[in-house]
């Protein structure tokens, strides 16, 4: 189950899908939520406690895959005698990816105590390290 829905999609692009458009919008939104299931898997407990919202995860998966719907073939270019129109790089891929900013979404409402979160350098310890200078003479 996923949290976004090939019909919101639909609506982000301004179009009604096809079935086959729909199947394959649904295909694409199973994979996005396999990513984010990949890199938290524990997502569902989150949602329960509230340190994640449904509906950041359903942003998520929807703009992951509205980027790939805008362009499936993955053209970056495309020419027709004089006219060409170019796609930036965050359409011209033709794959499902979330972006750095949108993992922040999802990463930052983890709590501190999770995997990869960063900390300063002493954070948690009682006595900050400070090296002895000696006299060298």
């Amino acid at each position: 189950m996923t949290y976004a829905a090939p019909d919101e999609i639909a609506t982000l692009l301004g179009v009604e899908f096809l079935p086959a458009e729909t199947a394959q919008c649904q295909a694409f939104l199973d994979e996005a939520e396999g990513m984010i299931l990949e890199r938290i898997p524990d997502l569902l407990a989150k949602i329960a406690a509230a340190t994640i919202t449904v509906e950041t995860v359903a942003r998520v998966e929807r703009r992951a895959v509205r980027r790939v719907m805008l362009n499936p073939e993955g053209k970056k270019t495309e020419r027709v005698d004089d006219y060409s129109y170019g796609r930036d790089d965050t359409t011209a891929s033709g794959e499902v990816y979330i972006s750095d900013e949108e993992w922040s979404w999802l990463i930052s409402t983890v709590s501190p105590g999770d995997a990869f979160s960063i900390r300063p350098g002493n954070a948690g310890t009682s006595r900050a390290y400070i090296p002895q200078v000696r006299d060298a003479w």
